[in-house]
């Protein structure tokens, strides 16, 4: 087969791997809360209720707006096709990545590591930011590679693409900020782009300015999470372990097969840094100062756990370097022995990381993403609803799901949110109420208690007992994965 056609081949595998199962996981808290801002009636209204109520830039929930109005439906296909389409678009961006960066052998195995890495996958399967994050992210830096190779009379046209990719990427997450400071180190270290300067200090300015602005537009909002602490070195190794696992480690493999796929693959990063020297700078730089940002928001951020998907853009560097590695040989791909089980080892690895994730019943991304069987949860509260029942959450983590699969019935939550109890996230999402004033006039509470981490017990905190003892009677418990219903009477001196 020609190289063209592998190229297709491994565009249709992606692709199609991203598109299976795109919707049978459950909405989770973080899906819940993009769908029911994009459902504000206007993409003003999307952009102004977004400012309010979350951290975030607006442009994803501006977009998943038109996507919903699009396709005339609320369900996890239409809100996760946008997303699927970004990380469709991001592997492409990848395989042209991985032309301007490395020799036609070595780019064909880093296009194949791109085509089934298991975290670009996963996120391709979330109606949230970051598979859009990506694509934005590594087009830029496509756009970045050209512009300094291109001829003077095209340069402009590049320069343009990089202006808008980054730009795109600043309105959707603020930590496209490390991929800009990525840029701009590439520029001052590599000779050949240190020419272009210029250029790249027009084409960036937009980014510069929509990134300040979105900052000093919610400075009240960042300056609560800008807490320094001390970093347990353990959450660094958990950072640089879910990048080196290339995001097949969280997904159920074994300890021991996790972590040697984690030496492996930092034994070929270092190889590949070393293989391609100064001659291209591009892929080390980009995975050094991402990662160097994300540990730098956890030191000075109330953030305490390491999500990788904050420097998404990052993975494609590591790919790129990892593919480096596994070509080493020479100019052309002659792979020997350790390099086809190095190969075969990684990708082994991901093929079962991502099968585990598939048949998991909940799927599951390690302990922090909770995809959680909400969607069943309504389904069997459906068909018990009586007439004089209330439905209540113990937290926005089952609440917000809830009110998309059950959009008639009224729903209250007991315990603010950490990151949704906000003055403007109230507004858009409804305060917490106290349990009493949740079930005056019921004579039956269904009450869900759905932490927010599979890694939590699913009862009800130890905080809210006092309460439910004084408003309700004895409870039935039904259990389902990480989340807990209880059915209740409400006692009739609070009635």
């Amino acid at each position: 087969m020609s190289r063209r056609g592998i190229l297709l081949a491994l565009f249709g595998a992606g692709a199609a791997l991203r598109l299976a199962g795109l919707d049978r996981a459950s909405f989770w808290s973080d899906e819940a809360q993009s769908v029911w801002i994009a459902l504000a009636p206007s993409a003003a209204a999307v952009w102004e209720q977004t400012g309010r109520a979350t951290y975030e830039p607006p442009l994803f929930n501006v977009m998943l707006h038109g996507m919903l109005a699009a396709t005339g439906a609320v369900t996890e296909f239409s809100a996760r096709l946008l997303p699927w389409l970004a990380g469709v678009a991001g592997l492409l961006v990848v395989f042209r990545l991985a032309r301007l960066t490395l020799e036609p052998g070595a780019a064909l195995l880093a296009c194949g590591l791109a085509a089934f890495a298991p975290y670009q996958a996963v996120l391709a399967q979330e109606c949230r930011m970051y598979s859009c994050l990506f694509a934005l992210e590594a087009g830029s830096a496509a756009c970045l590679l050209a512009a300094v190779a291109a001829a003077p009379r095209v340069r402009a046209r590049w320069w343009a693409g990089y202006a808008a990719c980054l730009a795109g990427a600043a309105l959707t997450h603020h930590m496209a900020v490390a991929w800009g400071v990525a840029h701009a180190t590439l520029v001052l270290l590599d000779g050949r782009a240190r020419r272009a300067w210029c250029g790249f200090a027009l084409a960036s300015t937009p980014a510069a300015l929509i990134a300040a602005a979105l900052l000093m537009a919610r400075r009240s909002q960042m300056a609560e999470l800008l807490v320094p602490r001390d970093v347990p070195l353990q959450e660094l190794a958990g950072t640089l372990h879910d990048a080196l696992a290339l995001g097949g480690g969280g997904m159920g493999l074994d300890p021991g097969p996790r972590w040697a796929v984690v030496g492996l693959v930092a034994l070929l990063v270092g190889r590949g840094a070393v293989v391609l020297g100064t001659r291209r700078l591009f892929p080390a730089v980009h995975v050094i100062v991402p990662l160097l940002f994300l540990h730098a928001l956890h030191r000075f951020s109330g953030i305490h756990y390491p999500i990788l998907r904050y420097a998404i853009g990052a993975q494609a560097a590591l790919l790129l370097l990892v593919a480096a590695g596994l070509a080493a040989p020479g100019p052309r791909l002659r792979m020997r022995g350790a390099s086809r089980l190095a190969l075969a080892g990684i990708l082994t690895a991901s093929v079962v990381s991502l099968v585990r994730y598939e048949r998991g019943d909940p799927p599951r991304f390690g302990l922090l993403q909770s995809k959680k069987p909400l969607r069943d949860v309504c389904t069997f509260l459906s068909g018990r609803l009586a007439p004089g029942d209330a439905v209540v959450h113990v937290s926005l983590n089952s609440c917000l799901p809830c009110r998309l699969y059950l959009p008639r019935v009224p729903q209250a939550y007991l315990l603010p949110s950490r990151d949704y109890d906000t003055p403007g996230g109230r507004e858009v999402f409804g305060a917490p109420v106290p349990l009493a004033r949740a079930v005056a006039g019921a004579r039956r509470t269904w009450l869900i208690s759905c932490p927010g981490s599979f890694s939590m017990p699913p009862d009800p905190p130890a905080e809210l007992q006092p309460v439910l003892e004084r408003v309700l009677g004895r409870p039935v418990r039904f259990e389902f994965p990480g989340v807990v219903v209880y059915l209740a009477p409400v006692l009739a001196t609070v009635r």
